[in-house]
């Protein structure tokens, strides 16, 4: 029987227009693959550069996709990109001891790359082209998770800057090429920022209220509003990390896992109810994106270990009743070892 390709290392763009992976061949290697999820159905095509595991793939809001290879040990990256219908782009080669890349950054911008040195410190770029470079680094006196948007400009993201006595929860200004210390509510301590949905101010953390023990925190992205600790999202069974917001912020894709296995909930944030949604039981990969139409749906072209699914109100076990919000989830996920996996 044909062996189905693997497909690994998902990524969304910003605005989770497109999507991208690294898919198997039949010769034992990687080749880029691509969603344009902006139609009325996903369009999936495959690249035909031969790529390694240690390849980044990252696609942009307008199709294009950039490639960032990094050979181990050497110091130097081989950053490329290629245009919406597969043909090369220029590549350019960068010394950089670590370097990976990361959706969003301000108009004209193609991505962020976060690159950390020797030291620990952390130098943030913005990927340009004409020609193809990083431009315009801001530097961090650590090492950071990642870049959270506080703005649907790209120019400010919330991050968790760790040093020697301990980590905390930043604001990097692109714009201004600085980082402060995040703007902290009342009502408990914010050890990590999880989730951000810039247009409704929706800061999701793992705070704690004072007594130390962490819990899941909801406050605003300009920290003037008290922390609260929403009961029944913190009373759900098992370990609740927030993988994406719809573009209003009023849905939130959580993956809970207990033991081996992930769920997937669709939470309503108005109604502090989360929903457990049809997709089984399995592994969900980080990557997740907010698609601002309502047309990302599963493509039938997926393999049995790895898959994009849509997530809307329509998903869930219960519907939610109150006033939809518009949009779709979309998330990569893998399904439990012997579930169906024909789709």
């Amino acid at each position: 029987m044909t062996r189905r390709p693997d497909r690994i290392s998902f990524r969304f763009s910003a605005r989770a227009r497109h999507a991208a992976c690294l898919v198997s061949t039949a010769e034992g290697g990687f080749v880029p693959a691509r969603w344009d999820l902006g139609g009325a159905s996903p369009r999936y095509r495959e690249g035909t550069s031969t790529e390694s595991t240690a390849t980044q793939v990252l696609p942009t809001d307008d199709g294009e996709l950039l490639l960032l290879r990094s050979a181990v040990g050497s110091g130097r990256h081989r950053l490329a990109l290629t245009g919406p219908d597969g043909g090369p782009g220029p590549a350019t080669t960068i010394a950089a001891r670590g370097l990976r890349l990361v959706p969003g950054g301000p108009p004209g911008t193609l991505a962020l790359a976060v690159e950390t040195d020797a030291g620990g410190r952390t130098r943030v770029w913005q990927v340009r082209n004409g020609p193809l470079r990083l431009a315009h680094p801001v530097m961090l006196p650590g090492r950071i998770t990642g870049l959270l948007p506080l703005d649907e400009e790209g120019i400010r993201y919330a991050t968790d800057l760790g040093r020697p006595d301990g980590c905390r929860p930043v604001v990097l200004n692109l714009r201004e090429g600085i980082g402060r210390g995040l703007l902290l509510p009342e009502g408990g301590h914010i050890h990590r920022v999880l989730l951000s949905a810039p247009r409704s101010g929706l800061l999701l953390t793992a705070s704690d209220p004072g007594d130390g023990r962490l819990r899941i925190g909801r406050t605003t992205v300009d920290g003037r509003t008290a922390l609260s600790f929403p009961e029944r999202l913190n009373s759900l069974d098992g370990s609740v990390f927030p993988l994406a917001a719809d573009p209003a912020g009023g849905r939130v894709a959580l993956r809970v896992t207990k033991g081996a296995a992930a769920r997937l909930f669709l939470y309503d944030v108005a109604e502090d109810r989360p929903y457990p949604t049809e997709l089984p039981a399995g592994a969900l990969h980080p990557a997740a994106g907010s698609a601002a139409s309502g047309n990302t749906e599963p493509s039938s072209e997926l393999s049995r270990s790895g898959k994009l699914r849509a997530v809307r109100p329509s998903t869930v076990v219960r519907p939610i009743r109150s006033r939809p919000s518009p949009g779709s989830l979309a998330v990569s996920s893998s399904p439990e070892r012997g579930a169906d996996s024909r789709t």
